[in-house]
């Protein structure tokens, strides 16, 4: 409405300072060049309907702060990654309201959200909805953000999986449950994988060696796992094609410049995914 206040009938009768507005345009814009190109966003490309991205720690925050898009909320961070967040959803020009953050257990728990439960405290690391314009979002700093698409029956999902959640099987629960959500129809799910730690840095013990032989690469006497192999194997069996998993080939501890890194770095900061129906 107030961009049109200085028209009139017979044409433009006053000069408008349209500069901020401009500025906010291209900010968003920029910043949503910035979120699909420099970090690998938008794992689904060719769905128009469910956006995918992640933060990188490359951006910065109108909060400041050294380590740019850290939303890891703990200690004297805390006011850090609010800010942070608060520039995150202005650029996806997502409503705060429509923002579900659980509290991760390290856990094969999935939630589904509705109208119901989406203002509450979920605590589990898998979340569902059907509803457009909930942002569905995970933390990360080397475990597995995966996106979940549903074309035919609408539906989005997000999972934090580390290996204890590959270990109780969260990837392919969460294929169930979206297949049981879209019943009667037929599901078509597609799934993207974001920066994920792999075989080249993610050394483990005996406890994990024993339950991902296939996916153990031994280097000098040390035990390396493939995190994001083994869970598109876990992908497969559960029924999804090999060609609607779209991996985004990035692992954290590498490009430790653009993506927090527990194991390379100890750090508490974190690396924020999130999907989206509009």
């Amino acid at each position: 409405m107030a961009l049109c206040t200085g028209f009139a009938k017979e044409g433009f009768r006053e000069k408008k300072d349209f500069s901020p507005y401009r500025r906010r345009i291209a900010s968003l814009a920029e910043g949503r060049k910035i979120l699909k190109g420099n970090h690998q966003g938008f794992l689904l490309r060719s769905e128009r309907r469910a956006r995918t991205t992640h933060t990188n720690r490359t951006l910065r925050s109108s909060g400041g702060g050294s380590d740019g898009f850290d939303l890891s909320f703990e200690g004297r961070r805390k006011e850090l990654s609010l800010g942070a967040l608060k520039s995150f959803i202005r650029l996806l020009a997502i409503e705060e309201a429509n923002l579900v953050i659980p509290h991760q257990t390290q856990s094969a728990h999935i939630e589904v959200v509705d109208e119901t439960n989406r203002f509450t405290n979920l605590c589990c690391d898998g979340l569902i909805t059907k509803v457009k314009a909930i942002a569905l979002t995970v933390l990360s700093a080397d475990c597995s953000p995966i996106f979940f698409y549903d074309k035919p029956n609408q539906i989005i999902g997000i999972a934090h999986v580390g290996w204890r959640g590959l270990k109780d099987h969260l990837p392919e629960k969460m294929v169930g449950v979206i297949r049981r959500l879209g019943k009667p129809r037929p599901s078509s799910i597609r799934v993207g994988i974001g920066p994920t730690i792999r075989g080249c840095c993610y050394e483990i013990g005996r406890e994990q060696e024993i339950l991902f032989l296939r996916h153990i690469d031994y280097r000098d006497g040390r035990r390396f796992l493939d995190l994001a192999g083994a869970t598109i194997e876990q992908l497969i069996r559960s029924g999804i094609k090999k060609e609607e998993i779209v991996d985004s080939y990035t692992c954290p501890s590498c490009e430790n410049d653009r993506f927090f890194s527990w194991r390379r770095e100890r750090t508490e900061g974190r690396t924020m995914s999130v999907i989206m129906m509009r």
